[in-house]
């Protein structure tokens, strides 16, 4: 049973294919399309590198806080004091890990983040941390 509308297809009733429609096809269709083609790997790969760069980026608040309280430290705090000497050997050990942790996050951050430049950021936390260090008796 024919349906009323159908045609049998013959060689001279067949549509005109190209190679852009075909490909246009074949890129839309699921069934001939790999994930690889279609950029899913790398879009869900660039999104789970956001949200690990922005979990990374958590801590540079609360390192520089550490170095500009050390700062403070420095600043206000009476320095002829033998306490002074005491609480500043100490603060001067904490502080060299600021320096390490910084560097391990900022490497992290720029391995995740490829096309962005960090070095201003690098440069400006390394200069505020020497300066400060060297203000401790380094």
């Amino acid at each position: 049973m024919a349906a009323k509308d159908f045609v049998k297809a013959q060689s001279d009733n067949l549509p005109n294919v190209d190679s852009f429609m075909l490909m246009e096809f074949i890129r839309s269709n699921d069934c001939f399309n790999a994930a690889e083609i279609r950029g899913v790997k790398a879009q869900s790969l660039n999104e789970k590198n956001i949200k690990r760069k922005n979990t990374c980026e958590k801590p540079m608040p609360s390192l520089n806080a550490s170095l500009t309280r050390f700062a403070k430290f420095m600043n206000e705090s009476d320095q002829s004091s033998s306490k002074f000497i005491a609480e500043l050997q100490i603060r001067l050990k904490k502080a060299e890990g600021l320096f390490e942790e910084f560097n391990i996050i900022q490497s992290q951050i720029e391995l995740l983040d490829t096309e962005s430049d960090y070095s201003e950021d690098r440069e400006s936390f390394e200069n505020s941390y020497f300066d400060v260090i060297s203000s401790g008796g380094w």
